[in-house]
């Protein structure tokens, strides 16, 4: 066993999370893992193999986990206070320095009081906070958090904005705490890509799409291409009534598949040849979010096109990467798909060396590791 422990635990689950399993991939060479959160059986655990395993809940999928009843979201706190406060401790028993890990504000807050002189506290968010938005509890653990900072180590986000907005909203000036981990992955550039049966020039859209999204004027673009070219990907969750108006279309290119478990989506990313990102400017989490997807898209070479948003602007550095548009201009849409189709080919494997040099996971846990083993 590792003298070193890392406790995942949150009141909410991980198994949503691709660049968890990217991370443990990489914690689990240098800790030994335990881990306490909600199960979804549908999804696949990347905690299989760890030590320590706590299910709080279990579901059968995630439907039934986002329809979870009131007794659930209270059961799920009690739960983990119980783990925190009583089996955390018979699991450190022989281990001096310990690293809490969690991307919720409830268990963050409780572990302020237990974490000892030589742990460290990591909070990982995801999801930009809306502060009007947010329940009671939550706000309440906002306002008790600002005064324990002290206890909290390394805070870590994923894009460079959100860093600016959650010191604000946690009032922090301590620039030391924070560190900027975008949702990537260490995927190996070597593999081949580009592997397809038809001819097509492949535009795929990976992941949910609800209204909140530019959606319509991506269809009306869609209208506009030549079908005999060109196939259009939709892979993951839409709203019924966004399926309805594609299949109103009628059109034979394009393609709805339903949501694929994340481990089995490579056979899918070896086909695309340009990646859409619909994200609007409606929310704060929409304005500043850099999602997974985006570095999957580049890591196996696939330029992307995506709004003119904060969150995307702050990482794309390069015209390798694809193009940032007004999506709500409709033209301006096929042009770029235009544009980005009669590059794809000559251009990925110079996309693969640019996210290999500046974007792999590997690049910045180097430097998180050494931040953790820091007393």
């Amino acid at each position: 066993m590792n003298q070193q422990l890392i406790f995942f635990i949150t009141t909410d689950t991980f198994l949503t999370l691709p660049p968890i399993k990217q991370l443990l991939h990489f914690f689990t060479k240098d800790f030994t893992i335990a881990s306490s959160q909600i199960y979804i059986e549908e999804n696949e655990d990347f905690f299989l193999k760890t030590q320590f395993r706590n299910k709080t809940i279990v579901f059968k999928d995630y439907a039934s986990y986002k329809k979870q009843s009131i007794a659930n979201k209270y059961l799920k706190y009690i739960k983990t206070l119980n783990y925190l406060f009583f089996k955390v401790k018979k699991i450190k028993h022989k281990n001096k320095n310990v690293v809490y890990y969690t991307i919720d504000l409830f268990t963050l807050y409780v572990a302020t009081f237990i974490k000892g002189k030589h742990d460290k506290l990591i909070y990982h968010q995801f999801e930009t906070l809306e502060i009007n938005s947010m329940n009671k509890l939550d706000k309440l653990l906002i306002k008790r958090i600002t005064n324990r900072l002290s206890k909290i180590d390394i805070i870590i986000l994923p894009e460079a904005n959100r860093i600016e907005i959650f010191k604000q909203q946690i009032n922090c000036t301590d620039n030391k705490k924070f560190f900027l981990l975008p949702n990537t992955n260490n995927r190996d550039v070597d593999e081949q890509v580009n592997v397809k049966e038809s001819g097509k020039i492949i535009v795929a859209h990976i992941g949910s799409v609800g209204n909140n999204s530019n959606i319509i004027s991506y269809i009306e673009a869609i209208k506009k291409m030549n079908t005999d070219k060109y196939e259009f990907w939709f892979v993951g969750r839409l709203l019924p009534n966004i399926i309805s108006t594609i299949n109103e279309m009628n059109f034979k290119n394009i393609k709805l598949i339903n949501q694929v478990p994340h481990n089995e989506l490579d056979r899918i990313y070896k086909m695309i040849d340009i990646g859409i990102i619909l994200y609007d400017n409606s929310s704060v989490n929409l304005r500043y979010c850099a999602p997974n997807k985006l570095y999957e898209y580049w890591s196996y070479g696939i330029p992307v096109i995506g709004d003119i948003l904060p969150g995307l602007a702050s990482v794309f550095n390069n015209d390798l990467q694809g193009r940032l548009i007004d999506m709500s201009n409709v033209d301006a849409f096929v042009e770029t798909i235009l544009e980005l189709s009669k590059g794809s080919y000559k251009n990925r494997s110079s996309l693969l060396q640019l996210f290999s040099k500046e974007y792999r996971l590997s690049n910045y846990y180097d430097k998180l590791l050494s931040e953790l083993k820091t007393n």
